[in-house]
């Protein structure tokens, strides 16, 4: 997906910065990676991955009082 230079001057001024021409092109660059890596992910099968809801086991050891 190619990120658009209004996306760019949106962002920037959603975000109130001022970018030079360098960084607004390194930003599309870096959103567009973002995107095919997203764009990657959502080729794996998750079909029997069970949902994550905690990643430890532990549980909170809270003192009596």
């Amino acid at each position: 997906m190619v990120i658009e230079k209004e996306i760019i001057l949106k962002l920037e001024r959603l975000a109130k910065l001022r970018l030079s021409e360098a960084e607004r092109s390194e930003i599309a660059e870096d959103l567009e990676n973002i995107l095919a890596m997203v764009n990657k992910l959502e080729e794996v099968d998750t079909t029997d991955v069970e949902p994550l809801v905690y990643i430890h086991d532990e549980v909170n050891a809270l003192r009596v009082d």
